[in-house]
């Protein structure tokens, strides 16, 4: 049996990632601004085919305050730009 680690949000938001264009596209949202089963406000967007790219712009925004949140990015960043090689779909975990 696969035991599930227990979600623990980042109280400074959270991110959305999909593939547009080619290019790996990421909106930062904050949880004050959401409404549930409504759109989410973006409030800030990056996009780039480089994922490093996007990592130095969360950094440099202080967009995180976990250290687990930031490496779940890396991961899925990652996963996406193998996607768009591949010309997969990507799904966001």
């Amino acid at each position: 049996m696969v035991e599930r680690k227990k979600l623990v949000l980042d109280p400074a938001g959270y991110f959305l990632i999909r593939i547009r264009y080619g290019k790996i596209e990421v909106g930062f949202c904050e949880y004050k601004d959401m409404i549930w089963g409504k759109k989410n406000k973006v409030l800030k967007k990056k996009a780039s085919k480089n994922p490093q790219e996007i990592l130095d712009w969360i950094k440099k925004n202080k967009l995180y305050s976990r250290k687990d949140h930031y490496e779940y990015m890396k991961k899925e960043l990652n996963k996406a730009k193998r996607c768009i090689a591949s010309k997969k779909k990507y799904v966001q975990s």
